[in-house]
């Protein structure tokens, strides 16, 4: 082996490294830009497996896929978002009391001039 075919295959090798090295680059960037939507996109694939036979039985029944889609979505607001939303309803009714005796609580206990509360044994 000469000098020739020696330095030849350390540029081989260094210009794999370069082109591997920028491949890598430029998977990163781009798990970088699609990072964001990768929650949404994993909700999207659930929501997809969990109510396509419900689009498939719309589409059949109504063979025109546009109003199919429409009632799809409309059936999938109304099943995941009507819950969702009374049970936020329900919790912000709850907090709101809650808080205002946590005040109360911390205030008492926070304030030096307040007489102790008895201990209670149980």
């Amino acid at each position: 082996m000469n000098e020739d075919e020696t330095t030849a295959g350390r540029r081989e090798q260094a210009r794999r490294l370069v082109l591997l090295a920028t491949v890598a680059g430029a998977f990163y960037l781009c798990w970088l830009m699609l990072e964001p939507f990768v929650d949404v996109l994993l909700w999207a694939g659930v929501l997809t497996l969990t109510f396509g036979p419900v689009h498939r039985r719309l589409l059949a029944r109504v063979r025109r896929p546009d109003l199919s889609a429409g009632l799809s979505t409309l059936f999938v607001v109304v099943v995941i978002g009507a819950p969702m939303g009374l049970v936020t309803w329900v919790i912000a009714r709850e907090i709101a009391p809650a808080v205002g005796m946590l005040q109360t609580v911390f205030g008492q206990l926070l304030d030096p001039d307040s007489e102790p509360r008895p201990r209670r044994r149980g």
